[in-house]
């Protein structure tokens, strides 16, 4: 039996993330739906649906108060 495996790697920081893979020898950074590396750290909420990265990020200016802000640095706040 022939068994294909790949390492996957994801870097959450706080202001981007990225995603990469390893496979076949090479390590290839995913690209997002824009077509960057860089994702933004960031999630926003409408009254209908999750926003994830640039699209959270230009729904912020539009409605700040469903983006959570700064939640790295309150995570462990009491």
């Amino acid at each position: 039996m022939v068994t294909k495996s790949a390492v996957i790697g994801i870097d959450i920081g706080a202001s981007e993330s990225y995603v990469a893979f390893v496979g076949k020898g090479i390590v290839d950074v995913v690209q997002n739906e824009v077509s960057k590396r860089a994702t933004a750290s960031i999630v926003s909420f409408t009254d209908r649906e999750r926003l994830l990265g640039d699209a959270a990020l230009a729904q912020m200016d539009a409605a700040i108060e469903h983006t959570p802000l700064s939640t790295t640095f309150q995570a462990g706040d009491d």
